[in-house]
């Protein structure tokens, strides 16, 4: 029961997906496939970082806590938010800058060529706009976790969640695929 939260949150954050997909499904032709590849392509950065950096601080998050040495806890979160920021702002500002080469050297081949490696380029822009958010969030979530405040996690996931669901709805009809992408970075 304890890990109930947890789950919850997580489904939580995964019918933020779904619901961008299904309001995308309503939209030209192509977009499903667009916003599936620029958000992959933005969150291998977010990986790497959760698979590492976040894989390291959080038993030292939990250990401190537990231990109750509220200056090793306090440490270990400005470690953490510095190697966030040193992590996912340069990978921000790559994604950023260069959206059409990263998506040709990943995607183009075969049928997706340069007109869909535009559209998909300024996805990954929107979406990365919101990666160093998204890192913060993974961050501050295991923070509380370290905490035992699952539920607060769970309360300011569903929040988050539902207003991202809430700004897809209004976005995407008057800015389509990047509209979706707008409130998911925003969710975050």
């Amino acid at each position: 029961l304890a890990f109930l939260p947890v789950l919850l949150a997580a489904t939580a954050q995964q019918s933020c997906i779904l619901a961008e997909r299904i309001f995308a499904s309503y939209l030209e032709e192509g977009s499903i496939t667009m916003l599936s590849f620029a958000f992959r392509i933005v969150t291998i950065p977010l990986t790497l970082y959760a698979l590492s950096v976040l894989a390291v601080l959080f038993p030292r998050f939990v250990a401190s806590w537990n231990d109750g040495d509220m200056n090793g806890y306090a440490s270990a979160v400005r470690k953490g938010l510095l190697a966030t920021m040193l992590f996912l702002l340069p990978a921000s500002v790559v994604l950023c800058s260069f959206p059409e080469t990263v998506v040709a050297i990943l995607l183009e081949r075969g049928e997706f060529g340069a007109a869909q490696t535009e559209a998909t380029a300024s996805l990954v822009v929107l979406y990365a706009l919101g990666l160093p958010a998204m890192g913060l969030a993974l961050l501050w979530g295991r923070t509380l976790l370290a905490q035992n405040q699952a539920r607060l996690f769970l309360v300011i996931t569903l929040i988050s969640s539902a207003m991202t669901i809430g700004l897809d709805a209004l976005l995407y009809r008057h800015y389509g695929a990047q509209g979706l992408a707008i409130a998911f970075a925003s969710g975050a």
